[in-house]
């Protein structure tokens, strides 16, 4: 028989187009207590297009979980689909918070959802009541920059520091700073270039400049099904670091 959420876990949650100052600080705590219960490196998701919360009913003003959804503008053999993130206080957990929120967020979720998370027993045992099947891996991978790394310098590129932007006649790559790290993302060679070695130069050109710009190391994420973006990181030192497992479930 299917529990019935009860009226007190309605009036205790939330529904919220964005966060305010409090309520971040709330579900920042929120998520660094999964992470470190879990062992997972979960980023507090602050850019989430709609949050469902479910407050403490113990008068602590905190927040015991968490449904934070994405609508990706994309669709997934022909549905619409949304990216879904959840967390639940350890010390909650088993009593039905997930369960609850999911079902008050059913009537705005899209017909086709995609959950991120890393492997850990808690999230694949909802996974797998609820049905859902992996169908992929995002994985961060990270480089060195020491400078005993031969990078060699290649012409024609353009730096934008403040947009930390660079570009070339056949591509363009951004990156942010994350103290002595770089993140890398958005690495595009454009259509006329690919399958020619552009790719290979447009990283090694940012990975240099980089190296020049005091960085220790670089990190990006990447698909496991984008094979030709695989072998190239791998190609230039790339290693695996962490891999979070995408779930689909239709609706």
């Amino acid at each position: 028989m299917q529990k019935k959420i009860d009226d007190g876990s309605r009036r205790a949650a939330a529904f919220r187009d964005f966060l305010n100052e409090e309520e971040e600080l709330k579900v920042s705590k929120l998520t660094e207590a999964c992470n470190s219960f879990d062992g997972t490196s979960y980023g507090v998701p602050l850019d989430g297009d709609l949050y469902l919360l479910k407050e403490s009913e113990d008068g602590r003003g905190d927040i015991d979980g968490l449904l934070v959804i994405w609508h990706l503008g994309a669709t997934v053999n022909g549905r619409e689909t949304d990216e879904v993130l959840a967390f639940t206080r350890p010390e909650k957990r088993r009593q039905g918070i997930f369960k609850s929120l999911f079902c008050l967020a059913s009537g705005v979720l899209r017909s086709s959802l995609t959950f991120s998370v890393y492997d850990n027993e808690p999230a694949l045992m909802t996974l797998r009541a609820l049905g859902a099947e992996l169908k992929g891996s995002e994985l961060m991978m990270e480089r060195k920059l020491d400078a005993g790394i031969p990078l060699s310098p290649e012409e024609g590129l353009s730096l934008d520091r403040e947009a930390g932007a660079l570009y070339a006649d056949y591509g363009e790559a951004y990156f942010k700073a994350f103290g002595d790290r770089a993140y890398i993302y958005g690495v595009l060679v454009y259509e006329r270039y690919r399958g020619l070695g552009y790719g290979k130069k447009l990283l090694r050109g940012l990975l240099r400049i980089l190296r020049d710009q005091g960085y220790a190391s670089c990190f990006l994420q990447v698909s496991s099904e984008n094979i030709p973006a695989m072998r190239l990181y791998l190609g230039e030192g790339f290693e695996t670091t962490e891999k979070l497992d995408l779930y689909q479930k239709n609706l």
